[in-house]
């Protein structure tokens, strides 16, 4: 309820749900889309489009696969790009279900596309998701369920 209430008032805008196969992370999100009134977003789909009170909603149910010929890593670079220098100010608020390995490779495929470079995104998920205590921008919510 606390995560369906910041995504809806926009105080977050970008969730990250991690964990392993079957820990339920598409469940999760399609229940959280289902609650913001996105209605339903079938698994078949894995990636989704809509709008929540006139803002853009994009929804990946599987970080880990590519989808409507489209690799991962592009479905990925689509999702994450608005977030690489912080929130966007248009209001948007993007959704992913991925396992934190495949996040972790994502990672290293973005900074690598970005000449070795690490985004302030990039940055603090590393930083996260190594456990190392460091804060995620308001913004961000990463939920690790495993």
């Amino acid at each position: 309820e606390t995560l369906q209430e910041a995504v809806r008032e926009g105080e977050v805008s970008l969730v990250i749900l991690c964990g392993n196969a079957g820990d339920g992370k598409t469940a999760f999100l399609q229940h959280l889309a289902g609650k913001l009134g996105l209605g339903e977003v079938p698994s078949r789909d894995r990636v989704w489009d809509g709008r929540l009170v006139g803002r853009e909603v994009k929804i990946n149910l599987d970080g880990a696969a590519s989808w409507n010929g489209r690799s991962a890593d592009e479905l990925l670079d689509e999702l994450f790009a608005p977030f690489h220098d912080g929130a966007p100010t248009d209001g948007r608020a993007h959704l992913v279900a991925v396992n934190d390995g495949r996040l972790l490779e994502w990672i290293d495929h973005s900074d690598a596309a970005r000449d070795g470079r690490s985004s302030p995104l990039t940055e603090q998920l590393t930083a996260a998701l190594d456990g190392n205590g460091t804060a995620l921008d308001p913004h961000i919510r990463l939920i690790v369920l495993n």
